[in-house]
């Protein structure tokens, strides 16, 4: 399972990424996700990260990974996003 605490430890070591794709979207690994809203969307990665508080970025990411967790459709790329944090980066929760 990801933590908050796997995301915090991800975005310190560059695992987890912030990146522009017409807007701010987070990257693990291979993938990207919408993970901010309308805020993140309208922002380039830079603002982004510059206005919003570290702990509610961590939080809209962990939101985001719960909601594909939860959902059958999204499983599978939820556990390549564990998988690739807790294999690559020995990140724990």
């Amino acid at each position: 399972m990801i933590t908050r605490k796997m995301i915090k430890q991800g975005i310190e070591c560059g695992a987890i990424t912030f990146i522009d794709q017409g807007g701010t979207v987070c990257s693990i690994g291979d993938y990207w996700f919408y993970f901010g809203g309308l805020t993140a969307e309208e922002m380039n990665p830079a603002e982004y990260l510059e206005a919003i508080p570290m702990e509610d970025i961590i939080g809209d990411v962990y939101t985001t990974l719960e909601d594909f967790r939860n959902h059958a459709d999204f499983l599978d790329e939820y556990k390549y996003y564990e998988a690739y944090l807790k294999e690559n980066f020995s990140i724990s929760g």
